[in-house]
């Protein structure tokens, strides 16, 4: 592999390793719609540079002597992290928990970066605000719809339901089975929704 193709090979590594701290702090500061968009990036410039690497292992004299000895090994790797975070019982198998207390709907997750829990909550009316705008978008079409349809499905009603507090109340909707995610087009709600939600609620202790 040539002097060039080392340096975009460094460059697209670093790439990758900036986007995996922005979505570390991202996710602790609970903007979820930027975890999903730096995901996504670095999946794309991953899958570069791994195409980048089958070329050179594949053309290049050079290339075909170090590349063997690279990717196994970082493959190796990274099964041997997964393999350790089970070992060790690892916390983000463990997250996110729910729960009610005092009229309001609590998320606990964890921070891989930080390697703590984190906290968010959601009053009950916008829980029951963010429902009503789930139930209108599910029953104006039967396309998936998106977290950012739901926020702004909320701001109809006079008051808009921040982001954060939305990507929450469908992660729950999720866990219950209300909704479903189909990929990256978004959202759909099976069932009654509305009887859902009620239950998911009842079922947390609120």
């Amino acid at each position: 592999m040539n002097c060039l193709s080392l340096r975009i090979e460094s460059i697209l590594t670093r790439a990758e390793e900036e986007l995996r701290e922005l979505i570390g702090e991202a996710g602790l500061g609970g903007d979820y719609e930027t975890v999903g968009l730096s995901r996504d990036a670095a999946v794309q410039i991953r899958e570069i540079r791994d195409s980048l690497c089958d070329s050179k292992s594949v053309g290049d004299i050079g290339g075909a002597q170090l590349e063997p000895e690279f990717r196994p090994s970082s493959a190796r790797s990274q099964r041997s992290t997964k393999k350790r975070r089970k070992r060790t019982g690892g916390n983000s198998g463990e997250y996110p928990k729910f729960f009610t207390r005092n009229g309001t709907l609590c998320k606990v997750g964890w921070s891989k970066k930080a390697k703590k829990e984190y906290l968010h909550k959601v009053p009950k009316d916008a829980f029951d605000r963010t429902v009503t705008a789930i139930t209108s978008l599910s029953e104006s079409s039967k396309n998936p719809f998106t977290a950012e349809q739901v926020v702004e499905r909320t701001e109809q009603g006079g008051c808009e339901v921040p982001a954060y507090q939305v990507y929450v109340i469908l992660a729950l909707l999720r866990e219950k089975k209300a909704l479903h995610r189909e990929g990256r087009e978004g959202y759909i709600a099976g069932g009654d929704l509305g009887t859902a939600a009620a239950a998911a609620w009842t079922s947390l202790g609120g």
